[in-house]
């Protein structure tokens, strides 16, 4: 049996699209498939590479200017059709590749009688864009969750808001949320007795309140900030004060912060050694936050890192204040300053008993083999 998984995503290159195809890929192969992801990472000439057992190719083209970008989107199509009558897949499992695209997938997936597969795993709220409702990513994901993914299609839900969803509309879908490996759970932590570090890792967009988690800190006295390291990874000063961020708020947080720009992903994961807590803040009431579900999440439980964290998305069923979490109640800078002085307050012993207990919490509910039941029922 044989599994396509393709998408518009930079597999292999590490980002949470592409973390979460290799997961679904090796999912794939416990379940007896022989996979091949397509995405548009790294230039491979359309060739045929290996990585941890993945098959994968990108078809990308090998310059990076505007032209051959456009060239590579519109070119899509007729190198996948061309693959999949070379590959013949029983499967294929598609992330957004917009509504063209997807349209034509699902034909010839009609007519050879391809099992076709769609992971949803977000739906984009109008505050996200500068024209709101009228911006074409916008309208392309509505499209694309509302209209264009029937009952043709099976769904890999990431969230039970999108399972709900999808399956009030009559078509097969199970949940599965961000998962690992149990090579990806780790227990190793260098935590100091009197320094607190908190980590945020991303790039925040429109999705992660970067500007509220810095602006609570800024809040901190003198006396509370001299405990206080803070790691921020995937984004600089500059990108920080352009998604919002007042210049005087960095000011007053800059003897404390360590900014460290994008760094390969197992950086990060280095980092979250060293990490008492990471710091995620969301807006609790548009649709991306209700429909997505964080990878920081999962990504920090496995890594035995507590999370502070208002809760959106299914993270309720996970995260237990005091437990594995401190919570924050609203997603506001008052309510969060307050959760950072319970975190300062904490001692060394109560941060490891949390460390452990967010390693179990990932051990417990997102290891892959945990999902292969219901995928295996999805296939058949």
């Amino acid at each position: 049996m044989k599994a396509l998984i393709c998408g518009l995503l930079k597999y292999p290159d590490g980002d949470g699209g592409a973390i979460r195809q290799e997961k679904l890929a090796k999912m794939m192969q416990k379940l007896g498939y022989d996979v091949l992801v397509i995405g548009m990472g790294k230039s491979t000439d359309e060739k045929v590479f290996y990585l941890d057992g993945i098959a994968f190719t990108s078809f990308k083209r090998a310059n990076d200017d505007k032209i051959s970008k456009v060239l590579s989107h519109l070119q899509y199509w007729a190198k996948l059709k061309n693959v999949m009558e070379h590959y013949q897949p029983d499967v294929v499992i598609m992330d957004d590749l917009g509504p063209i695209k997807t349209l034509r997938l699902k034909g010839y997936c009609k007519r050879n009688q391809i099992k076709l597969i769609h992971d949803s795993v977000e739906w984009y709220s109008p505050e996200q864009f500068a024209r709101g409702k009228c911006s074409a990513g916008y309208i392309k994901k509505d499209l694309l969750n509302r209209y264009l993914i029937d009952k043709q299609c099976s769904v890999i839900a990431i969230s039970s808001y999108l399972q709900k969803h999808f399956s009030n509309k009559g078509i097969a879908c199970v949940n599965i949320p961000i998962v690992v490996t149990s090579n990806d759970l780790c227990q190793e932590k260098h935590l100091h007795k009197d320094v607190v570090t908190f980590t945020y890792a991303g790039q925040p967009g429109k999705k992660d309140y970067l500007h509220i988690i810095l602006e609570s800190f800024a809040q901190l006295d003198e006396n509370e900030l001299y405990k206080v390291r803070i790691n921020i990874v995937g984004c600089d000063e500059e990108q920080i004060l352009l998604n919002g961020t007042a210049p005087e708020i960095l000011e007053k947080v800059k003897c404390h912060t360590v900014y460290h720009g994008r760094v390969p992903h197992q950086r990060v994961l280095e980092l979250l050694k060293e990490t008492d807590f990471t710091v995620l803040m969301r807006s609790s009431y548009q649709s991306y936050a209700k429909a997505g579900f964080p990878t920081k999440m999962v990504e920090s439980l496995s890594r035995s890192t507590p999370m502070i964290c208002n809760l959106t998305s299914d993270m309720g069923q996970y995260l237990v204040d005091g437990y594995n979490a401190l919570l924050v109640k609203d997603c506001d800078s008052k309510q969060l300053v307050e959760t950072i002085r319970r975190a300062l307050s904490t001692c060394l012993d109560q941060r490891m008993e949390m460390s452990n207990n967010a390693w179990k919490t990932a051990a417990e509910y997102f290891l892959c083999e945990k999902y292969l039941p219901v995928l295996k029922q999805l296939l058949s």
